[in-house]
């Protein structure tokens, strides 16, 4: 969550002054991104969690 709400507030500052020529600011941008994207997971491969001992 942390990491949409930086993601909307270095959009929305953008608007208003040109911090995307920055390496920093960009930098940051793609991490935002990257920690987003290791999240992911496609449908096909979640399986519920159960407490059930194997066998």
């Amino acid at each position: 969550m942390a990491a949409l709400a930086t993601m909307a507030g270095m959009l929305l500052h953008g608007v208003v002054d040109t911090v995307w020529f920055r390496p920093q600011i960009s930098t940051l941008w793609w991490l935002m991104i990257a920690l987003i994207a290791s999240y992911y997971l496609p449908m096909g491969d979640w399986e519920p969690a159960t407490n059930d001992p194997p066998g």
